[in-house]
């Protein structure tokens, strides 16, 4: 036949594959009607359905007949899943792309190709990808008889999840799964889900809804919603910890809370396999209501359920509730001692906060004082003090405002929220702060710009190659490799690192703040992108500068031995003279220091 054929190659048919399939013995007149005549063109095309007629008439209404009936390219024919026309195998050929093994693969050169999932508006991407990290596949694979795509959505009867008459339709999603699984759905179709289900409640958990769709991995694999560690908060919790399903249906609110705040959620939200998750004690697919007394947390039942982890658990009394919230006014004596450590614990450490801040003023008023008895050097003016009082206030007014909008169901973000409902409070402390931040800026450079005094110092914070020289000798010292303390310079690489961290953490938070704040001005002239771009640059800079300021900052002028428990030049402008002399470079001596810093110039305005 490929010889007769051997000038026309679009004619031409594969000989041996046409021998080896399933049609070979009809010969070419038993597709073709017309090749008995010659020339047979052109050739009639085959009407599967006149031998195949039980899967034509499951076909023609499928969601892929009726899709090849309206005309649309890419529809699915029968050659699509079985094979090339004249080289068809029998579904049971392993070699048949249609054979149980194979047939995965085949719906996934269609479903996996993007182009024809955008043309038909499906809304699963590569379901076959999916499928192919399964439980069921891994089984194929192996060889085992597991299902695969047919065993689950039909061969040729194929319909939307949404149709009634689909094998994955809601309410035989079951049904399907128990074709291969008799022994689970069985224990499923009486427990409360399947029963719900049976009444056409659409709300009730099915079998994907708690193992997924394509995906379904097993219970040993980590990744899997029903793995030990995840069933509670994946699984369970999809469901129950839904306000809209539990007002709709009328179940409990407090469940997954309740347990997510006892020993067994705390433990099992930090990775424990051993402790109890909702399945340990509600079961499996044989989940009933307590009211029943099949039910494992059914009062006769309790004990001996709770005794599978605690040996000898209700024997003398009764367990009673289990899910029980401190707050709710149905636990009793909870309820009351809650309140009363409500009331107890903020007067007590607000006692014990006053008495330790009384101290603390007193003793500092002492050390301050005894200090101030002391050869002072002046360090910070009056305007550099207020300059610094601006942007200690509006770093932190701008760090916990910030953060409270990253994080605002964390405890201390809840007062900056809690009003946003009716009044934007955050946002206008933000930018308040913010705006206080660029006035101290602003400020700091017209002082620079009007005051000689203050350019002459500020130039002392220029880099310099000595600095590094002063940064190996300190860590040498610090780490035992020198013998004595070396000195440093007026302007250390301490202050230095300091000074410009703050020019360049606030010109870039002021450059990103001002683009998020006039978003609607940067959206109408500049690319989305440089919004996102400035959200990135402003979050993980404000972390840095957050971090720096308390691991940096406040051991210098806080938690240095030498300066605890605090640096007080930051209120007096003023540091030991005497310290002074001891740790840093003689580059001018006392007198001309106090004689040239003694008098404050006035503020800027």
């Amino acid at each position: 036949m490929a010889e007769l054929d051997a000038q026309r190659p679009e004619l031409t048919i594969p000989v041996q594959d046409y021998e080896q399939g399933v049609h070979a013995s009809l010969g070419c007149s038993g597709c073709h009607s017309n090749v008995g005549e010659f020339p047979h063109e052109p050739v009639t095309p085959p009407q599967c359905s006149i031998c195949h007629s039980e899967q034509s008439a499951e076909f023609d209404p499928s969601v892929h007949g009726q899709s090849l009936q309206s005309g649309r390219v890419g529809a699915a024919r029968c050659q699509d899943c079985h094979g090339p026309t004249h080289a068809i195998r029998s579904a049971s050929d392993p070699v048949s792309p249609a054979s149980h093994q194979r047939l995965a693969e085949t719906c996934g050169s269609c479903h996996g190709n993007a182009t024809l999932m955008r043309q038909f508006q499906l809304p699963l991407f590569q379901p076959f990808e999916s499928y192919s990290h399964s439980v069921h596949a891994k089984a194929l694979a192996e060889g085992k008889n597991a299902a695969n795509c047919a065993d689950c959505h039909g061969a040729h009867a194929i319909f939307r999840a949404t149709d009634n008459r689909s094998k994955v339709f809601r309410f035989q999603i079951s049904e399907t799964c128990g074709a291969c699984h008799e022994g689970i759905y069985g224990a499923y179709q009486q427990s409360v889900h399947g029963q719900a289900i049976a009444r056409g409640i659409t709300g009730a958990a099915v079998c994907s809804d708690c193992h997924g769709e394509h995906a379904i991995l097993s219970s040993s694999e980590r990744d899997s919603p029903v793995y030990m560690a995840n069933v509670s908060q994946q699984a369970c919790s999809r469901c129950h910890a839904d306000e809209r399903l539990n007002e709709r249906y009328n179940l409990p609110a407090d469940r997954v809370r309740s347990y997510q705040q006892s020993y067994h959620g705390l433990a099992a939200r930090a990775g424990s396999l051993r402790v109890a998750n909702c399945a340990s004690c509600h079961g499996v697919h044989n989940i009933l209501p307590s009211s029943d007394p099949r039910s494992s947390i059914a009062p006769a039942n309790l004990g001996a359920t709770c005794g599978q982890c605690h040996p000898g658990a209700g024997t003398r009394f009764e367990i009673g509730p289990v899910h029980t919230l401190p707050e709710s006014p149905a636990a009793g004596a909870i309820y009351w001692i809650r309140w009363f450590y409500l009331i107890l614990i903020p007067l007590v450490l607000g006692a014990m906060f006053l008495h330790n801040l009384a101290d603390f003023i007193q003793k500092a008023r002492q050390r301050f004082a005894a200090q101030q008895n002391k050869p002072q050097l002046l360090r910070m003016t009056r305007n550099e003090r207020w300059q610094h009082v601006l942007l200690l206030t509006s770093f932190f007014v701008l760090v916990i405002s910030g953060f409270a909008l990253k994080f605002p169901e964390s405890f201390w973000a809840r007062p900056f929220v809690v009003w946003e409902g009716q009044w934007p409070v955050r946002a206008w402390l933000h930018r308040l702060a913010g705006i206080v931040m660029i006035g101290a800026a602003a400020l700091h450079l017209f002082y620079l710009w009007n005051n000689r005094d203050a350019r002459r110092r500020w130039r002392l914070f220029l880099p310099r190659r000595t600095d590094w020289n002063e940064f190996w000798q300190r860590l040498g010292f610090n780490l035992g490799l020198r013998p004595s303390r070396p000195l440093l310079s007026e302007m250390s690489y301490v202050e230095k690192a300091e000074y410009w961290s703050v020019v360049w953490g606030t010109a870039l938070m002021v450059v990103t703040g001002l683009v998020l704040w006039n978003n609607n001005l940067t959206l109408r002239y500049l690319s989305k992108w440089l919004l996102d771009v400035a959200t990135v640059i402003h979050y993980y800079e404000a972390i840095l500068a957050t971090l720096a300021i308390a691991v940096w900052h406040f051991y210098s002028v806080i938690f240095d031995p030498d300066h605890y428990p605090m640096h007080w030049t930051w209120i007096s402008g003023k540091t030991d003279a005497q310290h002074w002399q001891e740790t840093r470079h003689p580059a001018e001596s006392f007198a001309e220091q106090e004689q040239t810093t003694s008098q404050d110039p006035p503020a800027v305005p």
